[in-house]
Order: C-alpha cells, then sequence, then structure tokens
C-alpha cells in the first residue's frame, strides 16, 4: 500500500532531500560564511601576521558594501519591473573588491544567485580579484 502524499513530504521533495541536506541550503551556507572567513583572513593578514596593509581590509569593507547596495538597487528595480542596472556594473563592483558583499547579497537579498551565465562571470570576477590579490602578498617585495 503506497503512503499517502503530505505537504511535508511535498516540502522535503521542492527542497532536494528528506535528510535535512539540500544543495541549496549548503550553497547559502557557503555563499554567507565564503565572504566572512575571506574577511576575516584578511583583519589577521593586516593586523595579526603584518602581510597587508590595513587599507586592504577597508577598502574590500567599503566595496562590499556598495556593492550590497547596487545589488538592492537593481533587485528593486527588478521588482518595480524599471530599468534595470546592468550586469557589466555588477561585475565591476564585484571585480573591484566587492566580490564578498555581491555574495552576501546573492543570499540576503536572494538576487542573481540562479542565473547560471551570471554566476560564471562572478565566479571569474572572484578568481580574478583574489588573484590579483595573490599576487600582491605573495610576489610584490616587501
Amino acid at each position: 500500500m503506497k503512503a499517502k502524499y503530505s505537504a511535508f513530504s511535498a516540502t522535503q521533495e521542492m527542497h532536494g532531500s528528506s535528510n535535512g541536506f539540500s544543495a541549496a541550503g549548503f550553497q547559502k551556507k557557503v555563499y554567507l560564511l565564503l565572504p566572512l572567513a575571506f574577511l576575516a583572513a584578511l583583519a589577521i593578514g593586516s593586523f595579526a601576521i603584518h602581510k597587508l596593509h590595513p587599507a586592504f581590509l577597508g577598502i574590500y569593507l567599503a566595496m562590499s558594501i556598495v556593492t550590497i547596495a547596487v545589488y538592492a538597487m537593481d533587485k528593486r528595480k527588478a521588482v518595480k519591473s524599471q530599468w534595470r542596472i546592468p550586469e557589466a556594473t555588477l561585475h565591476i563592483c564585484e571585480l573591484l573588491c566587492g566580490w564578498p558583499g555581491a555574495m552576501i547579497a546573492q543570499v540576503v537579498i536572494r538576487h542573481k544567485n540562479a542565473k547560471l551565465s551570471f554566476q560564471l562571470v562572478f565566479w571569474a570576477m572572484v578568481l580574478i580579484n583574489t588573484g590579483i590579490l595573490a599576487f600582491i602578498v605573495f610576489k610584490l617585495p616587501k
């Protein structure tokens, strides 16, 4: 005899699993923890081991706040069916040290987190930015 189909089982199917793990939930945790861990590493690199100038932390924090604001404006325009902020502008903000804020905005505001083409360029911006930072930290003489 087949078990009765309930709203609870439908919800479990929609969210991927009945054992408490879902890919979407994992992605949200990563998108919140990764930028926080990165900013913490910048703080440690700046103040504990003096490998980075403290201005780097300030730049990443300021650009993250700007990027969150730009994402929020674009989301508001999308909801109101108004003229949108170009994706290139969002990617420039990410590249210019705002990617931690972009990751947080993608989870908190739930904006630009499902479009694959956007995510591919987003991750390219993260890699380019962190690659440049790694070059500055490890290759440039002090």
